[in-house]
């Protein structure tokens, strides 16, 4: 017999579940502080921050909308976090006032 993978819900019923909030893709996006197309596009590519947001908003936990993207103790897999974003911003600054500098 072939092992099941722990499978997460369809990326519809998520929408479906963000529409029944009385919210679009969008609209949520926005009310979390984020770009229009977060939510949107956290659903086929992980984010953490906005999956949580998501999990707060249809009371469904994260882990549970996507367990592929989640470790056993509920805490994510190597995925885009806060840390990684403003360390890449924060480089990329320091790269840019160093070549200004050298100029």
């Amino acid at each position: 017999m072939l092992k099941r993978k722990n499978i997460g819900w369809h990326r519809a019923d998520i929408k479906a579940a963000i529409y029944k909030t009385g919210h679009t893709l969008e609209s949520a996006s926005l009310m979390f502080g984020y770009h229009a197309e977060a939510v949107s596009g956290t659903l086929s590519s992980p984010w953490s921050q906005v999956e949580a947001k998501i999990s707060e908003l249809i009371n469904v936990p994260a882990c549970e909308l996507w367990p592929e993207r989640y470790a056993k103790n509920g805490k994510p897999k190597s995925q885009r976090s806060a840390w990684d974003t403003s360390k890449r911003i924060k480089n990329r600054h320091s790269k840019k006032q160093q070549q200004e500098m050298q100029s």
